[in-house]
């Protein structure tokens, strides 16, 4: 294992283990975020201040820093010498965002998570809203909310998931039917135990691993939907999952998807999936690892195939219509 070294807040021990969260302010919900930063110190204030800035403050804040090179230790450690509840780890070998987060796991003692990006930010109210839900049906695997993308010229674009017009629970006998076409995203509160008994998140899966982990999650457990804008994710060309879903290796990353649906594990998960049409997620690249073999092509649905062709046909008429134009359509014509 890669050495860590733990750098505490004040009022700790260096070198302790955290202790025990206890229940949050909502009954036993408590609720650890745990960040994996490479070299984003000029975004990495704006992420801790979204956090420490919640109503309802997270349990445990873990900041996984994995070498970097430039000045984010130094920025962190000055938010933790102020903020007890930040626990710092360094990392004195880079392994990767995925290692990161599996190896924090263990060492969390609340009951949910969030895995938060070191370029995005979590919005005011997230953190209470989802704790007062999953208090209420504390049987959710896990809280799905809306979010926002912004882009570093300052735009901004909601992205509403419309599950329900309330905050509600959905039971795992209809996440196919609410999340069809859909996916439950991965910058979303999640059930530690629920997380631990699904295995973590499968490495070989890389980009896609949130994808996996949390379909099985909300098939096991169900989940909670609230309609509440909870997180800003940033969108680059740049970043790990936008080169890797345009690169060489998203075919082999599809190919473990499929190899891990037929594992005796996780075969349960194929038929809700076909329900939900879930593969129309990774676009017509999918059919290159369905078609070949016979437990492939029992995804190929006629539903399938007409989602891929269309997504198809949408994307580079997409990128000729003007940005005001499909924000519109979207509005007026796709949502009604």
């Amino acid at each position: 294992m890669t050495e860590t070294k733990r750098v505490s807040g004040p009022g700790d021990s260096p070198g302790d283990a955290p202790e025990a969260a206890g229940a949050g302010a909502h009954g036993g919900v408590s609720i650890a975020v745990v960040t994996s930063n490479y070299n984003h110190a000029r975004y990495l204030p704006e992420a801790i201040e979204s956090v420490l800035a919640q109503s309802e403050p997270p349990h445990e804040f873990v900041i996984v820093d994995d070498c970097s090179t430039d000045n984010s230790v130094e920025v962190i450690e000055r938010y933790a010498r102020s903020h007890p509840v930040i626990r710092l780890i360094r990392r004195t070998r880079n392994q990767g965002g995925i290692r990161n987060i599996n190896e924090a796991l263990p060492t969390l003692r609340s009951s949910h998570f969030i895995s938060l990006a070191a370029d995005d930010r979590v919005l005011p109210g997230y953190f209470e809203t989802v704790a007062r839900l999953l208090e209420k049906y504390p049987q959710a695997g896990m809280c799905l909310c809306d979010y926002e993308c912004f882009w570093n010229d300052g735009r901004r674009e909601a992205r509403p998931q419309r599950l329900a017009r309330e905050a509600s629970y959905f039971p795992p006998a209809a996440v196919p039917r609410v999340l069809y076409n859909r996916w439950p995203h991965g910058q979303s509160v999640v059930q530690l135990a629920a997380l631990r008994a699904a295995g973590g998140y499968p490495a070989d899966l890389r980009w896609h691993c949130d994808w996996f982990v949390s379909w099985a999650i909300c098939l096991r457990h169900g989940f909670c939907y609230a309609p509440i804008v909870s997180t800003a994710l940033r969108v680059s060309d740049s970043s790990y999952s936008g080169q890797g879903r345009r690169g060489e290796q998203q075919r082999p990353v599809l190919q473990n998807i499929l190899q891990r649906l037929q594992s005796p594990e996780f075969n349960w998960l194929a038929q809700p999936l076909r329900e939900a049409n879930a593969l129309s997620h990774f676009g017509p690249a999918i059919l290159r690892g369905l078609l070949p073999s016979p437990e492939g092509r029992r995804f190929v649905t006629w539903r399938l195939l007409a989602t891929l062709a269309w997504k198809s046909i949408y994307g580079p008429v997409a990128r000729a219509v003007p940005r005001s134009m499909k924000r519109w359509l979207q509005r007026h014509v796709f949502n009604r």
